[in-house]
């Protein structure tokens, strides 16, 4: 009895969660945050579930994953909805944190087979592999748009995101995986960027 109230306790507050998620917005004190907001950290493509970057794509992501795992509807169309509207309006410019959002939209187009989603998880593979800038070990350079895409050290805890996409070849995994360790990734960052 005990644990059934727990469990639904749990429940009750992760759909909180989601659906904060599926409609957040601008934070309260944007317009405070407008003027020297970026020399505090405040760059307003982290807030709102409509942008298409680094935060929105590991919302997605946990978003799927919960999708897949009480088989939602209400939360697949949310998904495929969000991917429709952004690709509509135009897609921000090419980098390792614009990069986030195709994870979902890979895994995502496994279910709908959407021809313009293919289209783009194929043609953005193609960039990641051929044009991204590259550190001098070969690594994604974590170049991002919020500060001018100004050049920022290699970050291995964020691999992950450019290559889950072609994760159906598990014969390249050890390769990353080498990459990773000779950019100098330690287990533990490993571990939590899904990497073992």
């Amino acid at each position: 009895m005990a644990n059934e109230i727990k469990k639904e306790l749990i429940q009750k507050k992760l759909d909180l969660v989601i659906q904060k998620l599926m409609h957040l917005g601008a934070p309260e004190n944007e317009d405070t945050l407008k003027e020297g907001g970026e020399a505090i950290g405040f760059f307003s493509r982290d807030f709102g579930i409509k942008e298409w970057d680094w935060p929105q794509g590991i919302g997605l992501y946990g978003l799927l994953k919960i999708a897949k795992m009480q088989d939602s509807e209400e939360y697949r169309t949310f998904l495929h909805d969000w991917f429709k509207e952004n690709i509509a309006q135009g897609l921000p410019s090419r980098n390792i944190n614009t990069t986030t959002p195709l994870l979902t939209l890979c895994e995502l187009n496994e279910i709908y087979h959407d021809p313009e989603f293919e289209a783009l998880c194929l043609d953005w593979a193609k960039w990641l592999m051929e044009c991204i800038p590259r550190t001098r070990e070969g690594g994604f350079q974590h170049v991002t748009s919020a500060n001018g895409d100004r050049q920022r050290r290699d970050q291995s805890d964020r691999r992950h995101q450019a290559v889950r996409c072609r994760e159906r070849h598990p014969e390249r995994r050890v390769h990353r995986l080498q990459s990773a360790y000779d950019g100098g990734a330690d287990d533990y960052v490993l571990l939590g960027s899904g990497w073992l």
